[in-house]
């Protein structure tokens, strides 16, 4: 029974050691493609890059190395998430969005729990005709101030009316809200 138990060792050992690690750069490598290609728009990609977070911190004994290779890199620092990228109810906790330019990226619902977005960049794109589009954080969950008043532009995006006043912004209905799109 022991020799049984001490035989399905070493297979387990080489799933977690080898193919794991394969698997998971095969993944990234995809998900950075729909990303670069696709403007940013892929949810499945980001999700796929940021899916191991929260395990990789509650690993954090763990070798920085061998965490990245089992959980993933959690870094989407610097990337271009722009063209309306569609985040809703995306889990995004525990990832690295530092200096992310989420223009006009719909994150509504999205859990952003431990989510760095330190320098990130939130910002409105108007398309003309009164069409103007925001990084919008409508429901999002898990979001602090603190999370939000660290990234550029923060004062632009959307949010519900009582994160607006955790925030301190000026609180508007919808209807002041279209018309100063309309001026």
């Amino acid at each position: 029974m022991l020799r049984t138990v001490n035989v399905f060792k070493i297979p387990i050992m080489i799933v977690f050691v080898c193919i794991i690690p394969l698997w998971r750069k095969v993944s990234e490598d995809w998900a950075w493609e729909q990303i670069y290609y696709n403007g940013g728009s892929t949810r499945k990609a980001v999700e796929l890059l940021t899916e191991g977070c929260w395990e990789k911190k509650e690993w954090n004994w763990m070798p920085d190395y061998l965490a990245t290779l089992l959980f993933g890199s959690c870094n989407l620092s610097g990337t271009s998430l722009i063209d309306d990228a569609d985040l809703r109810g995306a889990n995004l906790s525990g990832a690295n969005l530092s200096g992310t330019y989420l223009e006009t990226a719909n994150l509504r619902g999205a859990n952003l729990s431990g989510a760095n977005l330190s320098a990130a960049n939130f910002m409105c794109l108007d398309y003309g005709v009164g069409n103007l589009r925001c990084t919008d954080f409508r429901g999002a969950k898990n979001l602090t101030p603190e999370q939000v008043k660290s990234a550029k532009n923060w004062q632009q995006a959307t949010y519900d009316e009582d994160f607006r006043k955790k925030l301190g912004l000026e609180v508007k209905s919808q209807n002041s809200k279209v018309k100063s799109m309309e001026k």
